[in-house]
């Protein structure tokens, strides 16, 4: 209502003869708004504006859409600037077409693990034994075991982690101590089911060849032997340098006889899962 009181008082100082200096000088209206309403006006005699179309009308057509979606599915690791310059649209429009229109939405690329070539010839090596082992022998009982270290400090992930606001001093900060209290935790599960009770590992106490082998002796073994036949279990350990050492490999052969020992020679931070069996 306000654009079109302006637009005829505009309309209502032209035709009484006021030029456009004199109509900008009374009415103090901004400059482009008088010479597009007064050029209107001596061309065809106009008060009102030409309806028109919202602009996402024109832009976000089907066909529109349907060449961003080919430009995205050809290379979706590019940013919403270059589509947006290469329709010579804005950045927005490209976004809410996206986002409303094609129901897509941006995602943080995934962080992989480039594998060696010696690890893929591991991997060649021992998984077709290792699916050959679960297809004929499957009914053995895998127990899984591995140690997680607990801080009471709050955890934050700096990529997902968001607060909304005006301003990032408005949302609560993450406090973290310096050296915050901790706890380690060994912990077994086994496939049919069963998980054996926590063991809490002593403060500061560094889980080294020893220390594993200790565990394995007087939490891990007695925990099987309650439950399981040993000689039917195939225990399954991550790669960390404890767990391949030689001592740690020697008592499981003898307890846990269902195993596939590391490598001759290579180092145990490279191998593989499914370390023994």
């Amino acid at each position: 209502m306000a654009e079109l009181a302006r637009r005829t008082t505009i309309c209502e100082m032209r035709r009484t003869g006021n030029s456009v200096s004199d109509i900008i000088k009374s009415t103090r209206y901004a400059k482009s708004t008088v010479y597009g309403v007064v050029a209107a006006f001596d061309a065809e005699g106009k008060v009102q504006r030409s309806r028109h179309s919202p602009h996402s009308d024109r832009k976000r057509t089907k066909t529109f859409l349907a060449g961003l979606k080919r430009t995205l599915k050809a290379d979706p690791s590019q940013s919403m600037s270059k589509p947006a310059q290469k329709r010579r649209v804005s950045r927005s429009t490209i976004s809410r077409a996206v986002k409303e229109d094609l129901g897509i939405k941006s995602y943080v690329r995934r962080v992989r693990n480039l594998l060696t070539t010696r690890a893929k010839a591991l991997r060649a090596e021992r998984y077709p034994k290792l699916l050959n082992y679960l297809k004929h022998k499957g009914g053995h009982v895998r127990v899984f075991v591995d140690e997680k270290k607990f801080v009471v400090d709050e955890v934050a992930n700096r990529q997902n982690t968001r607060v909304i606001a005006y301003d990032p001093s408005e949302g609560p900060p993450v406090m973290q101590s310096k050296n915050p209290a901790s706890v380690m935790v060994f912990a077994a599960v086994a496939s049919d089911g069963k998980v054996m009770p926590s063991h809490f590992i002593e403060a500061g106490l560094k889980i080294n060849t020893a220390e594993y082998l200790k565990i394995l002796k007087d939490v891990l073994m007695p925990w099987i032997r309650r439950n399981y036949d040993p000689f039917k279990v195939m225990l399954v350990q991550d790669s960390a340098p404890a767990h391949g050492a030689k001592k740690v490999q020697d008592f499981l052969k003898e307890n846990l006889p269902l195993m596939v020992p590391p490598p001759e020679g290579y180092l145990s931070q490279h191998l593989p899962r499914f370390e023994c069996l």
